[in-house]
């Protein structure tokens, strides 16, 4: 084959499934879901300012302004929750070190959380952006509701059994990642979701559309090498 004639067709397969990087549903549960445990959103005052999950195993995503991570919540809160939610990766997949937080977003005014399980509605939205090339990742809540002992101890958290992604969580940390005190039990389901990013009024198209698209352009390089050649 021509040496030419490859380069274009690699180039319009690219330019035919570009529209797709950077676009996903990313869901890290167990295999059955259970609500209990109050850290970090049943007793968000009592165990603090800093508590958080760690996870590994987990794939490379891009935080843009408007995308969102959530979690679950499977009982109503007594105390209006408010967060400051820092990411980061950890230097070791599997580890407990972060490599360094970004701040990604807060939590909005008003929220107690609901009994449904599934939903992943304790929902942040990116203000800034974070991009993590996959592996270890730790999620921090910084409570900010003020000194409010929360001492109800709502077990509200939706966590999965044998969640291959779970390390363990902290508790009580003065900063982001102090996992002086830490254990494995009740590490919380997440959801990443790379579709909502404010964007350029551009759609993703569907995979027969770019399979189409490839193809006419695929037809279009190769008609155009075969004038050329006579």
């Amino acid at each position: 084959m021509n040496n030419k004639f490859f380069k274009s067709l690699v180039a319009c397969f690219a330019l035919a499934t570009s529209g797709m990087a950077n676009a996903g549903l990313l869901t890290y549960e167990g295999a059955t879901q259970n609500v209990g445990n109050c850290i970090p959103f049943g007793c968000p005052d009592s165990y603090g300012p800093h508590m958080g999950f760690v996870y590994q195993d987990i794939d490379a995503f891009t935080l843009n302004v408007g995308d969102t991570i959530a979690f679950d919540i499977g009982a109503v809160n007594d105390s209006e929750l408010s967060f400051d939610l820092s990411l980061s990766a950890t230097t070791v997949n599997g580890g407990t070190t972060a490599a360094g937080f970004s701040f990604v977003s807060s939590l909005g005014a008003g929220f107690y959380g609901d009994t449904v399980v599934g939903n992943y509605d304790l929902i942040f939205t990116a203000t800034n952006t974070f991009t993590f090339n996959g592996g270890g990742l730790i999620v921090d809540f910084l409570n900010t509701n003020g000194p409010v002992n929360d001492f109800t101890y709502d077990q509200n958290l939706v966590y999965g059994n044998n969640n291959p992604n779970a390390v363990g969580r902290y508790y009580r940390g003065a900063t982001a990642g102090d996992v002086s005190e830490f254990d494995s039990y009740s590490v919380g389901n997440f959801q990443v979701n790379t579709f909502d990013a404010i964007q350029p009024p551009t759609t993703v198209p569907e995979p027969s559309t770019l399979a189409v698209l490839a193809l006419s352009l695929m037809g279009f390089a190769s008609r155009k090498f075969s004038i050329k050649a006579k």
